[in-house]
């Protein structure tokens, strides 16, 4: 029982990394103005005109029984838009942090109250629950670095990295390598460039059409998902997990026109070290010689 013990060691141990109070809060600045894009441009209106009998909210908004009103919703996104700005901002920001991210669960819930998932919110309102637990005194001038502030990003990573692993790992647990070396690509490739408004379709028709190519893709995809896992031991392979992330996606949006920006961004904002990337930044400002005239 001693190797359990020692997983669970190391694990804790993980999860308590030191990492610095400042990008814990530019983390929950960036995941801020991200719900305030997104609650204040997605329309959620319409979600008031789905009919009584056809509204299926998901477990959390089944208190309700039909849709609420337009007047609900706009009040909703205009809580959800000024207390996301307000806690990109505010000294101590978890109180609005936790409001808005509040609103944007239950707007998220009510587009996804038609009978189907709505998996473009899931990613980012998860990876944010981290967040609404971190020390409301980290400041964007504080050094301090510690356990405290570790916890709540190293648990938004491994919320990132474990989405992908095990949509990765579901695909071969239920197809096999099939998924890969069957037909499966080519027909959803197929199937995708038919639907209204696929940017690309004539190079994902192609793509299809060419066996080798659709194998190609389908491994690539099941790769950079199972990779995801690497992020978790290796701090280095985040930045290319990101990249790779990104290159999936805009694949996804090219060839069958679904929008999943919103995972994107989280991947970015909760894989890099901000606090880094802009302390590096300032230095290279400030060592630049000055040009002189």
């Amino acid at each position: 029982m001693n190797w359990i013990r020692n997983v669970v060691v190391n694990s804790n141990a993980w999860f308590d990394g030191n990492e610095s109070e400042r990008r814990v809060r530019i983390t929950m600045s960036l995941f801020a103005v991200l719900m305030a894009v997104r609650i204040g441009a997605t329309r959620f209106t319409p979600m008031a005109r789905i009919p009584s009998s056809l509204f299926d909210p998901p477990w959390y908004l089944r208190a309700l029984d039909r849709p609420p009103s337009i007047a609900v919703i706009v009040i909703l996104q205009g809580i959800g838009v000024v207390c996301a700005l307000g806690a990109a901002v505010a000294r101590r920001p978890r109180l609005m942090f936790t409001i808005a991210w509040l609103s944007y669960l239950l707007l998220a819930g009510l587009r996804a109250s038609r009978g189907k998932i709505i998996h473009p919110d899931a990613l980012p309102l998860l990876a944010m629950i981290p967040l609404l637990f971190a020390p409301n005194d980290a400041s964007f001038r504080g050094h301090r670095r510690s356990g405290r502030e570790g916890a709540p990003i190293r648990t938004a990573i491994a919320v990132v990295a474990l989405s992908y692993f095990f949509t990765g790992y579901h695909k071969i647990a239920v197809s096999g390598l099939s998924w890969v070396f069957s037909d499966n690509m080519r027909w959803v490739l197929t199937s995708g460039v038919r639907a209204n408004g696929v940017p690309a379709p004539s190079l994902g028709a192609w793509i299809a059409n060419h066996a080798l190519f659709a194998q190609g893709a389908a491994a690539v995809t099941v790769l950079v998902e199972l990779g995801a896992v690497a992020t978790l031991v290796w701090s280095k392979t985040r930045v290319p997990f990101a990249i790779g992330a990104t290159l999936l996606h805009t694949g996804i949006w090219l060839f069958l026109n679904l929008d999943y920006s919103m995972w994107v961004a989280t991947v970015w904002i909760v894989m890099v070290d901000w606090d880094s990337v802009l302390g590096r930044s300032r230095i290279v400002a400030v060592e630049s010689p000055s040009v002189q005239t």
